[in-house]
Formats: C-alpha cells, sequence, structure tokens
C-alpha cells in the first residue's frame, strides 16, 4: 500500500470510528479494500501513534470516545 492510501485509510478510519460505523474488522477490511492483516497493522500504527480505540460487539464497531 502506497504511504498516501495508508495516511488517507487511516483518516477514514478516525472518522468512522468517531461515527461508530467502522462494522467488524472483516467488514472495515472489505470497505478499505485490504487484506485483515493489513487492516490489524494499520490499526497498530493507529496506536503507536497514541490513538485510543475499541472494539464493541454490541454495535459491531470500532469507536473513539471523545
Amino acid at each position: 500500500m502506497k504511504q498516501i492510501d495508508f495516511l488517507e485509510k487511516r483518516r477514514q478510519f478516525i472518522e468512522l470510528a468517531k461515527k461508530r460505523a467502522t462494522g467488524t474488522p472483516k467488514e472495515l477490511a472489505t470497505k478499505f479494500n485490504i487484506q485483515e492483516r493489513v487492516l490489524y497493522r494499520l490499526l497498530e500504527s493507529l496506536r503507536t501513534d497514541g490513538l485510543e480505540f475499541r472494539y464493541c460487539r454490541t454495535i459491531r464497531s470500532y469507536y473513539i470516545d471523545e
């Protein structure tokens, strides 16, 4: 994945997580047109940069509390 694509997907994830609209990891990977393992690397990079987010099984979405 190109650096620009990677940064754009990070931005999109943050927007979706704020709305609690990411879907499951599998659904999110499909939305982003990437493999699940690439998605988990993207999420790990966000955590490494200090973003705090969680996954809720009830709403089936990642979320960020602001």
